[in-house]
């Protein structure tokens, strides 16, 4: 597998080409693929928050990973209801992806993505915080983990 970068200057700006090749063209690696495919878009479009909201700033991330008790579409459904309030979602792919910038935690960005494997459902949620003071706002960072945790429904969440 190769992985290539190209970085240019463009009409005063700067444009970042990846070009992804070798990934084997069988069923086993489907789910690595889908991984991938997906998994760049969301790093471009949080790398893109960075760079316009955050740039120089360092970043704190909490992770939610884990097994979902519910189907995609309920996980979806409770997730949508909660972040829709706090900020804008940027992207959004029902019932697996959800991207939303949080200006109540300093412009912070999330990055959900739920899928199945194996007969069960999994989610990788990740929120980005940014600046030495992160978490000195009106809601810490770290509040946020469990609350997560019980919106998404992840196995093992205590009631």
């Amino acid at each position: 597998m190769i992985d290539e970068y190209t970085i240019e200057r463009r009409d005063g700006r700067t444009v970042l080409r990846l070009v992804c090749s070798g990934i084997p063209d069988a069923p086993e690696w489907d789910g690595f693929y889908n991984g991938t495919d997906t998994g760049w878009g969301s790093f471009f479009r949080t790398l893109r928050h960075y760079l316009e909201h955050h740039r120089g700033q360092p970043r704190t991330t909490i992770k939610v990973i884990g097994k979902l008790t519910g189907s995609l579409e309920d996980t979806w459904t409770r997730l949508r209801a909660a972040v829709e309030p706090l900020g804008t979602v940027v992207f959004e792919k029902a019932p697996t992806m959800l991207e939303v910038s949080i200006p109540e935690i300093g412009e912070a960005y999330l990055a959900h993505t739920a899928s199945p494997a194996g007969g069960s459902n999994y989610v990788y949620t990740m929120l980005s915080v940014y600046g030495k003071n992160a978490g000195r706002g009106r809601v810490h960072p770290r509040e946020v983990e469990p609350w997560l945790t019980t919106v998404l429904g992840i196995e093992g969440t205590p009631a």
